[in-house]
């Protein structure tokens, strides 16, 4: 009988064991899915999501698994539009990873509290938020997080018309993308279609109709576009041909996005729909057709207690009222969504309700009125504007923070590495105490024959200092007169011995181009000016660098700053503000992974 209720008990405990044996990588292939299903279709992924947190609390005890899910839960929010449960969820998660000293899961989850608050319209908390993400992502190579930051941002910066910023963050985001699955563990990264629609609104609003359907072309034809992803960039991409008159291919495409609704389960998502189709058949001169899928995302807002998205769809009524003759109903709407714009602050909104006044006062040629909203209109730009310049001062101050922060623990770091080298070479001093005046004697002719020597033995990689003066000059000034970049990198010698410091240099030497030049600088510095190098250039040599530093001074951080020419720099601007801009990357021995 004991034999028996033995077998038993193994019966019933190997599959167990074998389940939880294999539920952390199960669970992880479930949950690479979950990533793509997230921007599909929100609302299954929710539910698969709540089905893997249940299996993982019978079977699963990885705390990297539970993070992930979390994360993916808090991404799954912010797409239903729940943004108070996604900043709950990203908080306790970037809590989690802190307790639990997993560094690398941080960015993913700033990236998703910041994009709940930009969901918000908080700027000043969401801007600084991504600067973090993106240095940590930096920090600790993951190209999965840095790439959803960088898109993110760049759509910050697109709707404050910051379309240079934009373009460099977007563009790096494409560029980085292919990198993606080569990340050692996956957390969470956006479809690519989504970067490519980002770039495609970015030309949108900036008025390059044919660069904006191109990368809506792109976006469309990327690989698993389904659901609420395809959607979206179908009824995007329908304005886009309609505004560039191509009405034939803007009503086809517009007819695919009313068909893909019922893909669409979220009642956000659903509303939100309603509204930008309403604003197209608007533009189209479909009243009825605008005005009932304006009453029916309105209806959703309100009962949602979405208050900015009820404020801008009485926005979007009043216009439909407008254009179908009824100015005394428009004119309410308007003053309600003028009341709850201020109520609300947004700025931006009133900065376009009051354009919508003047235009409607100005048709009927009562300019009294039209001016009296003209000054309304300047007070909200300029509230726009210092809201806008706030949250931009936040974000520069934070960077700073973050540069001083990184100085003085690159500081102390080197003041503890001189200590301990004290400490390691105290077997040293007692023995010049015990044979002081053989080793003065040492010491003395040491110096004399250098002295003698000097001149022979020069370890500096440059003869004479006025040729190699004059030839820095000539670059500087060859790269002003035809135009052309030049990058400048200043490395810290400091922690080199004076005696491996030509051999390393030449070695440096080996890794640069012919028409490079690199110069000792200083007793601490040493110079290597860039021509025909851009400021991302700069960085990429400067990343090959720091590999070879590294060997020779395994046990400090490698500091390099980078300036590029400006027209009326000079050398010793150029070391300055590279000195000022001093970057400190911290690299593994076996690590030349560059994001």
């Amino acid at each position: 009988m004991e034999f028996r209720q033995i077998v038993l008990c193994l019966l019933l405990w190997v599959p167990t064991a074998f389940s939880q044996s294999i539920s952390n990588e199960d669970a992880h292939a479930q949950m690479d899915d979950l990533n793509q299903l997230i921007y599909q279709y929100a609302d299954k992924a929710m539910v698969q999501i709540s089905e893997l947190e249940q299996a993982l609390e019978q079977h699963s005890r990885s705390d990297i698994t539970r993070l992930r899910l979390n994360l993916l839960k808090c991404e799954a929010l912010m797409e239903l539009g729940e943004t108070k449960a996604a900043i709950n969820v990203a908080q306790m998660g970037d809590a989690q990873a802190k307790l639990l000293r997993l560094e690398e899961a941080r960015p993913y989850f700033l990236n998703c509290l910041a994009d709940a608050h930009t969901s918000t319209g908080n700027l000043k908390v969401a801007l600084p938020l991504f600067d973090a993400a993106i240095r940590l992502a930096k920090q600790y190579q993951q190209p999965q997080a840095l790439v959803n930051a960088l898109r993110q941002r760049g759509q910050i910066d697109t709707d404050t018309e910051n379309f240079g910023a934009a373009i460099e963050d977007l563009r790096l985001a494409l560029d980085i993308y292919p990198d993606l699955s080569t990340q050692a563990r996956n957390w969470s990264w956006p479809p690519i279609a989504y970067i490519y629609g980002a770039m495609g609104n970015l030309f949108y609003v900036s008025g390059d109709l044919k660069q904006a359907i191109h990368y809506s072309n792109l976006a469309i034809q990327s690989t698993d576009v389904e659901g609420k992803v395809r959607h979206v960039l179908v009824r995007n991409a329908a304005k886009m041909h309609f505004d560039n008159d191509d009405t034939a291919r803007g009503e086809q495409l517009l007819a695919q996005a009313r068909a893909m609704m019922s893909q669409l389960t979220g009642p956000i998502d659903i509303a939100s729909s309603y509204a930008i189709i309403a604003s197209i058949d608007l533009s189209r001169g479909r009243l009825e057709s605008a005005e009932q899928l304006t009453q029916l995302a309105s209806s959703t807002f309100k009962s949602t207690n979405k208050k900015t998205l009820v404020m801008r769809s009485k926005r979007l009524l009043a216009q439909i009222k407008f254009a179908k003759g009824e100015p005394e109903q428009a004119l309410q709407l308007m003053q309600e969504a003028i009341h709850q714009g201020v109520e609300l602050k947004q700025f931006y909104d009133l900065v376009y309700f009051y354009q919508i006044m003047i235009n409607h006062y100005a048709d009927t040629n009562n300019y009294e009125k039209a001016f009296e909203y003209q000054q309304l209109q300047y007070q909200a730009q300029n509230a726009a504007t210092d809201r806008l310049n706030d949250a931009r001062f936040i974000q520069y101050k934070a960077r700073l923070n973050q540069h001083d922060l990184a100085q003085t623990q690159a500081q102390q770091s080197i003041s503890q590495h001189s200590q301990d080298k004290t400490t390691q070479l105290s077997w040293a001093y007692s023995i010049i105490f015990v044979l002081g005046m053989l080793l003065i004697a040492i010491l003395i002719w040491y110096l004399i024959n250098r002295s003698n020597q000097r001149y022979l033995n020069d370890p500096l990689p440059i003869d004479d200092a006025l040729p190699t003066n004059q030839k820095l000059d000539a670059m500087l000034n060859s790269a002003k007169k035809s135009n052309s970049p030049m990058s400048l990198l200043l490395i810290d010698t400091g922690n080199i011995r004076q005696v491996d410091l030509p051999v390393m240099l030449d070695e440096l030497k080996e890794k640069l181009r012919e028409q490079d030049l690199l110069v000792r600088f200083a007793t601490d510095q040493a110079v290597v000016v860039l021509p025909y190098t851009s400021t991302n250039g700069a960085e990429f040599v400067g990343e090959q660098l720091t590999s070879q530093i590294k060997a020779w001074q395994p046990d400090t951080p490698v500091n390099i700053g980078i300036a590029s020419l400006q027209q009326f720099d000079t050398l010793p601007s150029m070391v300055r503000r590279a000195s000022v801009n001093r970057l400190t990357k911290r690299k593994n021995v076996d690590s030349n992974n560059v994001l």
